[in-house]
């Protein structure tokens, strides 16, 4: 690990010590864009109920190094399974190798990989009352979460739990809203007055993700098959989308 990522580590480490323990996913921020946040409940197999969380998310895709926040950001690219956007919460403190601490995957055949989605297309996929089951492949979702305790929010390095790691995940993702956004890049320099145009996308997530313990993120993921199950409920959450 190098100094970067250590420094962050711990400074991460250190901030949560001081957190109520329940609500130790709570970062509180003070941003001049939309404030946007993720909020649901877990259950994994040390909870002998659910527990609620809330992960607040700054300003989308306009991070820096050591400030203590999350920030969404969303990539079209393509993948063994066709063209995927990958969206995740990301921690600024994993600059080098952003780390996701809740993500979701999807897939299409019908639109580019070479390029940002329209706007368009972006309604079209994202259209409310669309229902993504879990899985991977186009029309599917693969979700990811960091599970407290086990992927231990200070284990920078480590995979998060995702519903693909699992034979046959139950769950949903569904769409509830869509709407315009724009916002004016205002941390880094060079990004400074750059205005961002995409779409705000709104859904709720009831999944299962399987339970990753702590396995470097160098490591095979094809070993990372388990029967150990992290179930989310009721997960609200909004996330932004360049076009």
């Amino acid at each position: 690990m190098n100094y970067l990522s250590y420094l962050g580590s711990m400074i991460l480490f250190l901030s949560l010590l001081s957190c109520d323990e329940e609500n130790y996913l709570d970062i509180e921020t003070n941003y001049d864009t939309e404030f946007l946040q993720i909020k649901g409940a877990y259950q994994g197999p040390d909870e002998a109920s659910f527990v609620d969380f809330q992960i607040d998310i700054g300003t989308p895709n306009d991070s820096t190094i050591l400030e203590q926040y999350f920030y969404w950001n969303a990539d079209v690219s393509e993948g063994e399974l066709g063209p995927t956007l990958i969206v995740g919460a990301y921690t600024s403190l994993s600059t080098i190798d952003p780390v996701s601490y809740f993500g979701l995957q999807f897939w299409s055949d019908q639109l580019p990989a070479t390029r940002k989605w329209t706007s368009e297309e972006l309604e079209q996929f994202f259209a409310p009352g669309n229902v993504f089951e879990l899985g991977e492949g186009p029309g599917l979702v693969d979700v990811s979460f960091r599970y407290p305790g086990v992927d231990d929010f200070g284990s920078l390095d480590d995979i998060s739990s995702k519903s693909s790691f699992l034979e046959n995940p139950v769950g949903q993702l569904t769409v509830t809203k869509v709407e315009e956004y724009k916002f004016e890049g205002t941390r880094l320099a060079a990004n400074r007055g750059t205005i961002y145009d995409g779409k705000l996308i709104s859904c709720i997530v009831n999944a299962e993700v399987g339970l990753n313990r702590s396995t470097p993120n160098w490591r095979n993921t094809a070993s990372l098959a388990t029967d150990e199950v992290v179930a989310l409920q009721e997960v609200e959450l909004t996330f932004f989308v360049s076009y």
